[in-house]
């Protein structure tokens, strides 16, 4: 479905090799190279080999692609990463980027709202993986990313990583001053596993954390090496039957990092930063 002739594409991938040896191979859910509407679109990866170099040599897989010149809007694009059952197969030591809107146009502005991101499992080596909702490498007057969402696991917290390693999930990246300023509202970063991240995590006004099963008080959700960037970002937890017994009065540990920066809120009780750790004292 959509509403213009670049809008409705759905690329399903099950098998296959997809190697990269000199510069980045891109696999693309719609795109356009001069401005106008990417809407609808899906990337389906669920299986498949994949083989690539260095962070210059990657795999590019982006829910939406935008060149050329002109304004662009980018909406309602989804991107699926991961095996229903099972492990994507890679090459050890793969560098893979996972884009919900990739845009490197020079124009008057661009939107990207309501995209979606899901990595529902793991590779069955050692991957390095990249997650941004919306990545704009141009010259604009104008950005805004709106209500952009990132999955990471399924949301019935029975996702489990070993091989797939995070490097950094950000809402949005921009490398370029914007003339006429950004707009960043509502877009929300959704961790249903315990995952560990290389460099930093930001961006997001929303983060929510489903706790799986078995999850204890000494147990962190997301680990960070670099730096959690937030930005008024709300604060929530899911506790699901079998793990974290979320009752008053209890505490849990979401986020360990190297640094942390920004605000903060939950409506659930009490955010204390303690030894690098960000934990939940929770009110009701």
């Amino acid at each position: 479905g959509g509403d213009s002739p670049e809008s409705g594409n759905q690329l399903n991938i099950s098998g296959g090799k997809f190697i990269r040896s000199d510069s980045e191979l891109r696999l693309i859910g719609g795109m356009t190279n001069n401005g106008s509407y990417v809407n609808y679109n899906i990337l389906n990866v669920k299986g498949g080999f994949f083989e690539a170099g260095d962070e210059d040599r990657s795999i590019g897989l982006y829910g939406a692609y935008n060149s050329g010149t002109g304004a662009c809007h980018v909406t309602n694009n989804k991107i699926s990463f991961g095996a229903d059952s099972g492990s994507i197969s890679v090459a050890e030591n793969s560098h893979i980027k996972i884009y919900g809107v990739y845009d490197s146009a020079n124009g008057m502005g661009v939107e990207a709202l309501n995209n979606t991101i899901s990595i529902i499992g793991d590779t069955d080596k050692t991957s390095f993986v990249t997650i941004t909702g919306a990545c704009f490498s141009g010259s604009y007057m104008t950005v805004r990313a709106e209500n952009n969402v990132v999955n990471i696991g399924k949301d019935d917290g029975s996702t489990v990583f070993k091989n797939m390693k995070f490097t950094s999930v950000l809402a949005e990246s921009h490398n370029t001053e914007c003339v006429m300023g950004t707009t960043f509202s509502g877009n929300t970063l959704n961790v249903n596993s315990k995952i560990s991240v290389a460099g930093d995590v930001g961006g997001f006004q929303i983060i929510n954390f489903t706790l799986p099963a078995g999850f204890g008080e000494s147990d962190v959700m997301l680990t960070v090496g670099g730096t959690v960037k937030f930005d008024q970002t709300a604060i929530g937890i899911n506790a699901l039957p079998g793990g974290f017994v979320a009752v008053k009065g209890s505490t849990v540990t979401l986020i360990s990092a190297n640094d942390f920066k920004g605000n903060y809120t939950s409506g659930l009780g009490t955010l204390e930063l303690k030894d690098k750790k960000l934990c939940l004292t929770l009110s009701k």
